[in-house]
């Protein structure tokens, strides 16, 4: 490479980095210090003199990790010379422009480091005045740099505002506050507001003020409030998407007080407990292109779109696919009111929705208190025991976790529909050992509840599927309506060690399943399913043996067994991708 120009008799100028309006940014060895540096070049004028002068004054007050660093400032021909560490890397702009969004734990990294830095800034009287992607680095080392104080000035200086003296806007205006774009005085909560919208764009892939002309974004910031967060992209907590509106309020006052304050309430959104670099450093190279669907037909671009559908839309498919677990739940479980009525069964699963809907606890206690009251009719003392056990845990799993307490009351519904088998798969390929082989057990635990109180309201065993009950004992099971019900409830599991076995049995596939899931292995979940689906063949026909009672194998095992691993492997073959390497 044949060498540039030398500046100053010192800066033998290697490559230009960037160029805009009077200025240009080249990398330069020192030959005295025989370093790389970036060299701010700066066509001498009364307009930017000004400019230059106070950029070098304002970064030299300034020292911290997360801040480019001075190291000299030139004149010399016409020219102003700011003389600063070069900082290797890639800009945010850059990346945002390749893969759309960060994941928010990367996001929150990012913005606890600017925080850091702002901190520095707003201690030492500067405010920046453009903070945006383009002004900030991602270094190797995981450490993001703020860069450019071009246009920072010193809060104490007269009549700090958005505006030059000239009358100019000086920012860039999506990532302006409502004063800095209105041209009004400023403090350290105008960088708050452009904080705001930076972990905005970085969690969602969008800026929360777009439009078409800059007074067009200009009007959005003043008069229009953002979509929330958490409606626009996936693994956006509701803590981080209220921190993020909190910052760009319009009225200063409601904004978090200080970059300090703000970097304390989004590091409360961290799952890791890494250092902010190392989260950098990780999520980097993980980092992947957004999945293209154009060009692609078929299959391909079905998938594609889902995909993308899904994770923009994720939260509410949660919540939505949650409350229709729940009244799946209901739909069987209202069997056991103590009404007579079909048209007021039907309604139960129609309130269960809107009720888990709007809180799905709601949803769950709906359910629990439907078993309760037609075990209760039953026999009070087992009811109660049942009021207890439920009470315990709505109180537990289903308050804390309402997304999988619904899960073991869904294998009834999935017994009815012939495929009761999709109950332990799915956990098994969804969670880790633990929590899939607990749900399971609870789930299988359920069903053989199911069955053994079914009969007590429908009359039948025809609503449920089952290979581990005796249809004959169910018949002549009843109640008392005494404290020796406990005695019988004892005594009809002693005398039906499928129920025993097919609980056991369950848990154990899901657990099995769920440590194959977690391997290192792009299709874990496949093996997973393919071990898990052998494990149910292979284990009803041992324990069929074991306790020498037979089963039709075709309508008791085989076909619900395929039914349920066609649907799960259609639910895998579409939402599946595999992780690129």
């Amino acid at each position: 490479m044949d060498k540039g120009p030398l500046l100053l008799d010192r800066y033998q100028v290697i490559d230009t980095l960037g160029e805009g309006g009077f200025s240009k940014v080249v990398r330069a060895l020192d030959t005295k210090m025989e370093r790389d540096v970036a060299i701010k070049v700066i066509a001498a004028s009364k307009k930017t003199a000004v400019r230059a002068l106070r950029e070098a004054k304002t970064v030299a007050l300034l020292n911290h990790p997360n801040i480019v660093t001075l190291h000299e400032f030139e004149e010399q021909d016409n020219h102003y010379y700011l003389i600063m560490e070069l900082v290797e890397g890639r800009s945010i702009a850059d990346m945002l422009d390749s893969y759309e969004r960060f994941p928010a734990e990367m996001a929150v990294a990012v913005a606890m480091n600017v925080c850091e830095a702002l901190e520095c800034a707003h201690t030492n009287d500067v405010i920046h005045r453009d903070i945006k992607p383009g002004n900030l680095r991602i270094m190797d080392d995981g450490r993001v740099k703020v860069m450019d104080f071009g246009i920072a000035r010193l809060r104490s200086a007269a009549k700090t505002s958005g505006v030059t003296a000239d009358g100019e806007i000086v920012g860039t205006f999506a990532y302006m506050s409502p004063e800095q774009s209105s041209g009004e005085q400023i403090d350290e909560r105008s960088d708050i507001f452009s904080m705001g919208v930076l972990l905005y764009e970085m969690v969602t892939g969008r800026l929360p003020f777009e439009a078409d002309t800059p007074a067009g974004t200009i009007y959005k910031i003043i008069n229009d409030d953002p979509v929330p967060p958490a409606q626009l992209g996936p693994g956006i907590s509701q803590v981080l998407s209220r921190a993020i509106l909190r910052a760009l309020s319009k009225d200063p006052a409601e904004r978090f007080a200080s970059a300090t304050e703000m970097k304390a309430a989004i590091e409360r959104c961290r799952q890791s407990t890494e250092a902010p670099t190392a989260v950098i450093q990780a999520a980097i190279g993980k980092l992947r292109p957004p999945r293209k669907t154009e060009g692609l037909g078929g299959v391909a671009a079905l998938r594609g779109r889902l995909r993308y559908w899904t994770e923009e839309y994720k939260d509410t498919l949660v919540v939505g696919g949650m409350a229709a677990g729940y009244a799946l739940a209901a739909a069987w479980s209202s069997a056991y009111l103590p009404i007579t009525e079909a048209s007021v069964s039907l309604f139960a699963p129609v309130v269960t929705f809107f009720a888990a809907l709007f809180f799905p606890p709601a949803g769950l206690a709906i359910v629990l208190g439907m078993i309760t009251a037609g075990l209760w009719q039953q026999s009070v003392f087992l009811g109660g025991i049942f009021l207890a056990a439920s009470i315990v845990y709505w109180l537990t799993l289903g308050r804390g976790f309402p997304q999988f307490a619904v899960l073991p009351l869904l294998a009834p519904a999935l017994a009815w529909l012939q495929m009761p088998f999709l109950m332990p798969l799915a956990l098994g390929v969804l969670f880790g050992p633990l929590l899939a082989g607990f749900l399971a057990t609870l789930a299988a635990l359920t069903l053989a509840g199911a069955e053994l109180l079914g009969p007590g309201f429908t009359g039948d065993l025809d609503f449920i599927w089952t290979i581990s009950a005796s249809q004959e004992l169910i018949k002549d099971f009843r109640f008392n309506n005494e404290v020796e019900d406990i005695t019988i409830f004892i005594d009809y599991f002693k005398n039906q060690p499928w129920l025993g076995a097919q609980i056991a049995l369950w848990g154990g596939i899901a657990l099995v399943m769920g440590f194959v899931r977690g391997l290192k292995n792009d299709y874990a979940p496949f093996v997973a399913l393919a071990l898990g689906t052998a494990g149910i063949y292979l284990g009803y026909q041992v324990v069929s043996e074991m306790l020498e009672q037979q089963f039709e194998a075709n309508s008791s095992l085989v076909n619900p067994l395929l039914l349920s691993v066609t649907v799960l492997l259609t639910l895998m073959f579409i939402f599946w991708h595999p992780r690129r390497s």
